[in-house]
């Protein structure tokens, strides 16, 4: 692409990105004029370059503002994906209003609290890339670790610690390497 297009510059992390911005007719609509942002990132390691383009038909919208309305766009996609996938929200069949609204908000409102127990947990392990999987996985063994206690409470001799299943953590975490 020619420099003229060029919005902004720089560099990050041993990558050099370069955003591009033009407006340009899509083939297939050719009435329809498009807002089209580019991003190209060059590792100044290896030189492996890689491209991204995002389009738009607000022509009025600057390179900075589209890239941020599609990574928050992405993030609620996002989201949404892991409502569905571990707080059940594809399993629901009720289809009146109050029930719909209710199970979205429980859906949600759990994923929020699951993202900070997340935040928390990554800190306590020192481990950044703690994933929710790895958060239920940490719940459901203290959770079985409490059974097990429950069980066994006329022997708690081996679990004098009184902060054990507290701290309880399995070593089977997704991205604890």
């Amino acid at each position: 692409m020619p420099d003229t297009l060029i919005v902004s510059e720089k560099t990050e992390n041993g990558i050099h990105y370069t955003i591009y911005q033009f407006q340009a007719y899509n083939k297939e609509m050719p009435a329809f004029l498009l807002n089209v942002v580019s991003t190209k990132a060059t590792n100044l390691k290896t030189g492996k370059v890689a491209y991204r383009h995002l389009f738009s038909n607000d022509l009025q919208l600057g390179a900075q503002t589209m890239m941020a309305y599609y990574t928050l766009r992405f993030q609620i996609e996002f989201d949404f994906r892991d409502a569905k996938q571990h707080f059940g929200l594809h399993k629901f069949k009720n289809y009146h209003q109050t029930q719909l609204n209710n199970m979205f908000n429980l859906a949600f409102l759990a994923l929020v609290a699951a993202k900070v127990w997340q935040q928390q947990w990554a800190i306590k392990l020192k481990q950044p890339k703690l994933s929710l999987l790895d958060l239920k996985t940490i719940i459901k063994a203290q959770k079985n670790l409490e059974s097990i206690l429950k069980l066994h409470k006329n022997n708690l001799n081996v679990f004098l610690n009184p902060d054990f299943v507290a701290n309880f953590v399995p070593n089977d975490i997704i991205n604890a390497a």
